[in-house]
């Protein structure tokens, strides 16, 4: 879910199209926490930067992730603000 409350994107297809969206424009990111691991769930805060001409919109995330016996990504959850 990305953002929690959203539909998940289930199966390769899904995901793929997510992430081919969201790199349809330009943005940065920066690791502004530490990487918290328990077992097979990770969580991390993190900040995305989108340029807009003269403005920057600031987006603050903690996704929390889960990953199977593999240590595929099985599950994500973006909390967004």
């Amino acid at each position: 879910e990305d953002q929690i409350g959203t539909p998940p994107n289930v199966g390769l297809d899904a995901v793929r199209g997510f992430f081919e969206r969201s790199f349809g424009m330009p943005f940065t990111t920066e690791l502004t926490g530490p990487v918290l691991v328990t077992g097979d769930h990770a969580a991390f805060h993190f900040t995305i930067r989108v340029p807009l001409g003269e403005d920057t919109m600031v987006v603050r995330v903690i996704d929390q992730i889960r990953v199977d016996a593999g240590g595929r990504i099985a599950e994500l959850r973006a909390v967004v603000d």
